[in-house]
């Protein structure tokens, strides 16, 4: 295929707007996880954002985990380096934001102690009140929100060798020469 060809625009193309469809499902993905967030500290629902938090610390414990194995059973090269790096930036995740929950809970737990703007029905909202509130929701979700871009930037550096695109002649080669 000659360097002018048009034939390669619409793979250009594509290719781009895959790589926008990416970027807007992890964008909603980290908009809910900070929207769930955000309204179990405003409806004052902390075991909400409690059953959100914990599974996906879980998963992120396990992604590091296995990338750690996947990096240590590699032979030396690029992948083993991708691998892990992946595993780095998914344990850095997990500790960002079991940090985030953490100030959360204590956060939390401090305003029921002092009694500070708390009802039956949730805060009542003074000036300061909605300075408490949003700050106590800010701080954690920085840190989990980070945590979450952190697992994503794993997940790319790990799948650069995962998704290429293979032949049924390569998948039987590296079949046939499998210890």
């Amino acid at each position: 295929m000659a360097k002018g060809s048009t034939d390669a625009k619409p793979m250009h193309l594509e290719y781009r707007f895959l790589r926008g469809l990416r970027f807007v499902v992890e964008a909603g993905v980290g908009s809910t996880l900070c929207w769930a967030l955000f309204m179990g500290v405003q409806l004052n629902r902390m075991v909400d954002a409690g059953k959100i938090a914990v599974p996906i610390i879980a998963i992120y414990i396990a992604c590091a985990s296995l990338f750690y194995n996947r990096s240590r059973a590699l032979p030396k090269g690029s992948s083993k380096t991708r691998s892990l790096y992946a595993a780095e930036r998914a344990l850095q995740a997990t500790l960002f934001s079991v940090f985030g929950v953490v100030i959360g809970v204590v956060y939390y737990a401090f305003l029921h102690y002092v009694g500070y703007g708390m009802t039956k029905f949730g805060y009542v909202l003074t000036s300061l009140g909605e300075v408490c509130t949003i700050a106590g929701w800010l701080i954690p979700a920085g840190y989990v929100i980070f945590g979450y871009m952190s697992f994503i930037f794993a997940i790319r550096a790990a799948s650069k060798d995962l998704m290429r695109p293979t032949t049924a002649i390569e998948l039987a080669r590296r079949i046939r020469n499998a210890p």
